[in-house]
């Protein structure tokens, strides 16, 4: 019987002296993935002439960007242009920006609300030509991303206590919008 326990105790340190030994190897091997990919990114992103930056603040960059496809995407449907369109709706963009920096900032994002405005017109003016991929869902009469971009940002004002009016009348309008084109609007 002692031979057996001994057994198992020697198993069970070899066990866990292997179990961690490969999770030190998959530890190195995730980090020479991540450089890698780092690496490849920069690379890829500079000979095609594209700003970018690494970043490990992933929340903070998707809420960004939820922002300002919430900024852009639901206008360009509205007013039925390409993103340079939305020039000429300044006081539009301009109060959708407001809020949606209130909202970010309800809902702890406050570094994902800084300089959301200028970035929006940058967007707006680097994109001029381009059509928003809402816009190109409603042309091509498929289901809109309208329940994952205004609705969870509606939602996530809700949840925090933050009025958003402009937010929730522009996602009412698109609803309408969408369903006189016969569209789904969730």
């Amino acid at each position: 019987m002692a031979v057996v326990t001994c057994f198992l105790q020697h198993r069970d340190r070899i066990v866990r002296k292997s179990i961690a030994e490969r999770e030190k190897q998959r530890a190195g091997v995730a980090r020479v993935i991540a450089e890698f990919a780092h690496e490849t990114g920069v690379l890829a992103g500079r000979e095609a002439g594209i700003d970018h930056q690494w970043t490990t603040a992933i929340h903070e960059r998707l809420w960004r960007k939820l922002a300002l496809n919430c900024a852009i995407n639901p206008l360009t449907v509205l007013h039925a242009c390409r993103n340079g369109g939305l020039q000429a709706y300044a006081g539009e963009v301009s109060a959708l920006c407001e809020e949606l920096i209130q909202v970010l900032q309800c809902c702890d994002q406050p570094r994902a609300a800084e300089g959301l405005q200028g970035q929006v017109n940058q967007v707006i003016l680097a994109t001029a030509a381009n059509y928003s991929s809402m816009y190109q869902d409603v042309a091509q009469g498929r289901r809109t991303e309208i329940r994952f971009l205004l609705g969870y940002i509606c939602e996530a004002a809700v949840r925090h206590a933050c009025h958003a009016p402009q937010l929730n009348r522009t996602r009412v309008q698109l609803i309408k919008h969408l369903k006189a084109k016969g569209l789904p609007s969730d």
